[in-house]
């Protein structure tokens, strides 16, 4: 029997539930209560962050991705990736970056192969680097610096955690403040992060950071290789810089639920044997630009300190931290995340498995709170863990993958059990108890059906206010690959929509750039392409792929439709690339 449509009627009969609260938003989403203003600069702002930037406005001549997504694309825009970069340098004491080398950030992609850097043979530590997330950026500015330098005054005795001074490099007559953000304490604002990630990770110059990194330092190098004049980042017809719709984009970010938000017995232990103590749960924000950040209670589970973490630093000397310091990282958003720690070494596990890794590789001044985890029972590891899982998962998400749909309701509907309390915040039901009152009713099925259709206002993206385009990636390690002559490379090119206004329809063409001769398909069709689509769903022998049921249909080996699904194409470089 099916049970969607039984529910949805149920909801039809009861127009006049009215919810008394809302879903959170999933991540991605913006903060609730943006103005129109706001909101018009959020859109505009994605769409700069989806874009790659191209050598004409500013790419390279050496960066690691041409856009913010590339790196920061899980579970939406502003998320994080499996993407590391690679950090170098000399251990010292005291720790040298071999700035005068192209350290301490290799870039790893360049315009042109001659100015590719690499490690330095100078360099005898080598560390790698995890994305961060980016969701809740501008409630993490909005908080008070008063509260941060309080933390640093009011820790446990065994813990020395200080406060990173850093200045504000879009204003750097401004006095230092306090840093929020990055793996070493090295970022005041989401604006630095802005100035900072375009200029390093992509190459691209502005009035903050005009100037070029030279590959491995070589100015020569630089000057063969850099075509564009400095700075890059120009105001584009709204009059705005990309360096600021980035910035647009992320302050407005929501930040990742968490579900259940309060009550879970694994957060008492949590705070029982001193994880709070540098995973501080709460904070109200200061009075920032947009109302909607001013004045708002959040739980990101970080003091804002640096800490030695003994083994666990990551060799570097960055900013104010010290090779084995690091910055504490906010553990809200855990449980959509895929790899851990600050180089992404606990992966491929499930969430609970790598949750109990993560503890064990906590050294230095988190060994106190590793070993009293260590102390407790089989029964409240687990509880802690449940607790953990909950920092990220949104209402309703079965599945956790950041939307609901109908497979989220397949797995919830069995809980919906009526205005009768039977759940407690530590059962897994307990992410359908929206108001907390023990129970799946009516209530929260009004809120989840509203969900579903999109009438949520977290949980729907507005329409952007510009016009469609198609985004497309190369899925190889990088948008600019290099192999050995003869070789050959496994490639996919990746297309999405940046809206739903063509139906999720769309046809798009794509040319293969490179310094090997004429570019011949390994295994020429004989016959027209559309012939070479798989009928039977499977992947064809070419790689040619429009599964039924999924947006498209193939007949008699012709590609009748290309709907709003995940169609690839894929093929293999021959015969000499390099």
């Amino acid at each position: 029997m099916s049970r969607t449509p039984l529910s949805f009627a149920l909801l039809l009969l009861l127009p006049e539930v009215a919810p008394a609260q809302d879903l959170q938003p999933l991540m991605g989403r913006p903060v609730p209560g943006l103005t129109a203003t706001e909101m018009d600069l959020f859109l505009k702002g994605l769409i700069v962050f989806n874009r790659a930037l191209t050598e004409a406005e500013g790419l390279g001549p050496i960066f690691n991705e041409p856009a913010c997504a590339s790196c920061h694309n899980h579970p939406a825009a502003g998320g994080s990736s499996t993407r590391n970069v690679t950090r170098f340098g000399k251990i010292g004491p005291p720790f040298d970056p071999l700035a005068d080398l192209g350290g301490s950030l290799l870039q790893d992609q360049s315009l042109d192969i001659a100015c590719r850097e690499v490690v330095p043979p100078e360099a005898d530590v080598v560390s790698q680097r995890k994305t961060p997330i980016c969701f809740g950026g501008g409630l993490l500015d909005a908080i008070l610096d008063a509260d941060i330098v309080a933390n640093e005054a009011n820790q446990p005795p065994h813990l020395n955690g200080f406060v990173s001074w850093v200045g504000n490099p879009a204003k750097p007559k401004d006095p230092l403040r306090p840093a929020h953000f990055g793996w070493k304490g090295d970022a005041l604002a989401p604006i630095s992060f802005s100035i900072g990630a375009g200029l390093n990770e992509m190459g691209l110059t502005s009035r903050f950071a005009p100037n070029e990194n030279a590959p491995n330092g070589d100015q020569n190098l630089l000057d063969q290789c850099d075509t564009v004049s400095d700075p890059e980042d120009r105001p584009d017809a709204f009059g705005i810089t990309k360096v600021e719709h980035w910035t647009n984009f992320q302050r407005p970010l929501a930040p990742p639920p968490q579900t259940p938000k309060s009550g879970m017995t694994g957060e008492l232990l949590f705070d029982q044997i001193g994880c709070v103590d540098c995973h501080r749960r709460g904070y109200v924000t200061g009075i920032a630009p947009e109302a909607a950040l001013s004045n708002v209670p959040i739980q990101p589970y970080s003091n804002f300190l640096i800490h030695d973490m003994g083994s666990l630093g990551d060799g570097i000397g960055q900013a104010n931290a010290a090779p084995t310091e690091m910055f504490t990282r906010a553990l809200w958003g855990l449980a959509v995340r895929t790899s851990f720690m600050h180089d992404g070494r606990v992966t491929g596990m499930t969430l609970h498995d790598m949750m109990i890794a993560c503890v064990q590789e906590h050294d230095g001044e988190g060994d106190t709170a590793r070993q009293a985890f260590n102390a407790l029972s089989t029964t409240d590891q687990d509880l802690l863990i449940d607790f953990l899982q909950s920092l990220g998962q949104a209402e309703f998400d079965f599945e956790l993958d950041n939307d609901l749909d109908e497979f989220d309701w397949f797995f919830i509907e069995p809980a919906l059990s009526g205005p009768v309390p039977s759940y407690t915040p530590d059962d897994p039901e307990a992410i359908n108890d929206v108001d907390a009152d023990g129970d799946f009713d009516i209530v929260e099925f009004g809120l989840f059906q509203r969900g579903f259709t999109g009438q949520t206002a977290g949980l729907t993206m507005p329409a952007r206010p510009v016009s469609t385009e198609l985004i497309l990636s190369i899925d190889s390690g990088g948008n600019t690959v290099y192999v050995a002559p003869g070789g050959s490379v496994r490639y996919e090119v990746l297309g999405r929509l940046s809206n739903g206004k063509t139906g999720g329809l769309a046809m798009f063409a794509f040319d293969l750039h490179f310094d090997g001769g004429p570019l011949v398909p390994a295994d020429f069709p004989n016959r027209p392409p559309m012939d070479h689509f798989a009928t039977d769903g499977a992947v064809h022998t070419l790689g040619l792929n429009n599964p039924q049921g999924f947006g498209g249909s193939v007949l008699g080996g012709d590609l009748i439709q290309v709907g709003g699904a995940q169609n690839t194409i894929k093929n293999t470089f021959a015969p000499h690339p390099s």
